[in-house]
């Protein structure tokens, strides 16, 4: 898989994760961090859209005959997601908090991992990320998801124990939320490895400081098996 096609991937990914997860009643609150806005239509195959694609335009046609009977086609149930054709097969396996999820078909990093970091009531999503293993580079290459409604010209500072502690920039804002993509070193992914917990710092638009936890139950699990995976298809 190219990078790029590796980033829209994780894009889509994340977004898919917000969107699936995100409560579709009243907004919840999320202590400054404002609300998820609806998302567009993920689409796995061609990353993240920054706008909805127009309807097409069919050409008017003539009424045609009365079809012979026929059994009607099954309807999707609400929330069923309808195959795309020529979409990627995801297989995914739980590890505690994390998920693997491996794309059939990849030629190269085939498998992520991701979590998804809840509001204090743990009803809404306030941050996904996702990360992958590329053995050519040795890089354990990440990308995160956050809402809109902070300060993206301030560094986003990602924490785990007392140590370990990095600071990246806001890459790109869509309608969905905005994205960072960045590389942890060895030493961050051993204390993700050992640790319990991390959190994202991220600035609001009036100057405070807010942390969103994330669990790292099950991530060394997950960071193995994803790693021996990617590393068996090069």
């Amino acid at each position: 898989m190219t990078s790029t096609k590796y980033r829209a991937f994780l894009a889509s990914t994340l977004f898919a994760a917000v969107a699936a997860a995100a409560a579709p009643t009243a907004a919840q609150d999320t202590k400054g961090l404002g609300t998820i806005v609806t998302p567009l239509e993920p689409k796995r195959e061609v990353g993240l859209p920054d706008q909805a694609a127009p309807e097409p335009q069919l050409p008017p046609a003539a009424a045609p005959a009365a079809p012979a009977a026929q059994a009607s086609p099954r309807r999707a149930k609400a929330g069923e997601e309808r195959p795309k054709a020529g979409a990627p097969k995801i297989d995914a396996m739980t590890f505690a908090d994390w998920k693997m999820e491996c794309m059939t078909g990849a030629s190269t990093l085939p498998c992520q991992i991701t979590h998804s970091g809840l509001s204090a009531d743990r009803r809404q999503v306030v941050m996904v990320i996702s990360l992958a293993y590329a053995p050519k580079e040795k890089e354990a290459r990440f990308q995160m998801a956050l809402p809109l409604g902070f300060d993206v010209q301030s560094n986003v500072i990602v924490q785990v124990g007392n140590d370990q502690k990095a600071a990246f920039k806001v890459s790109r804002c869509t309608a969905q939320g905005c994205l960072l993509d960045g590389v942890f070193t060895s030493q961050t992914i051993a204390a993700m490895t050992d640790q319990k917990a991390g959190g994202v710092t991220i600035k609001t638009v009036d100057g405070k400081l807010i942390t969103v936890p994330f669990s790292l139950s099950g991530f060394g699990a997950a960071f193995s098996e994803m790693k021996k995976k990617n590393e068996s298809s090069t």
